[in-house]
């Protein structure tokens, strides 16, 4: 089953929408994934806008989620995700500048 057809036949049924986040995170295609927030905005559905910026937070790049949140006046929701990702970046960080100290 193709992930367009899967998207269209969650329209008419609500179990469907997870299942069209899962088969998201399970084809691995950042492509696919930066369309699936989308379409859930399209279609007004703010909850699984929300959840599925959590399913494929992996394949989604942080600008894409943020301003996807800011257009659409959704920032609170994606703000555990921005939050979540700041603290990844800055543990990086603390973990280069911990290297960097350690080759002096």
């Amino acid at each position: 089953m193709t992930f367009p057809l899967i998207w269209t036949l969650s329209r008419q049924s609500a179990g469907a929408l997870q299942d069209a986040m899962q088969h998201t995170t399970e084809s691995r295609d950042a492509k696919l994934a930066k369309k699936l927030p989308q379409w859930f905005l399209e279609e007004s559905k703010r909850e699984c806008f929300t959840a599925s910026l959590f399913t494929c937070y992996d394949l989604l790049p942080p600008n894409v989620m943020l301003e996807l949140a800011w257009r659409h006046s959704l920032v609170d929701l994606a703000m555990p995700c921005v939050i979540q990702i700041m603290r990844e970046y800055l543990s990086k960080v603390d973990r280069l500048d911990t290297l960097k100290s350690l080759q002096k």
